[in-house]
């Protein structure tokens, strides 16, 4: 069936099918008047999902990517300068939380 998205999430983007029938993607999530980058990962059943959210510091979530059970993606540095490629970050496991990678 039809999955409805949360109406929080304004532009979603990037799209890519994880590990367990999830479906991810890349949306800025709408908080009282401002918005933060998120990655949101949807369950199969379309009902549930978890989030991974930027902190202000970092942001800028792109080119997601997923490899056997992991989801990869591009953001911003969360200090310093950030290269023009971005800097790569994996997810943890339960799609809720991220580690930086290089």
């Amino acid at each position: 069936g039809a999955v409805r998205l949360d109406a929080t999430f304004k532009s979603p983007r990037s799209f890519v099918q994880a590990a367990g029938q999830r479906v991810c993607f890349v949306a800025d999530q709408q908080f009282g008047t401002g918005s933060i980058d998120t990655v949101a990962c949807y369950a199969a059943d379309g009902l549930s999902y978890t989030t991974i959210t930027a902190e202000t510091s970092w942001s800028s979530f792109r080119a997601l990517y997923v490899d056997n059970d992991a989801l990869w993606f591009k953001a911003n540095a969360p200090f310093g300068l950030t290269p023009t490629e971005g800097i790569i970050y994996r997810s943890s496991a339960d799609f809720t939380s991220s580690m930086l990678v290089s």
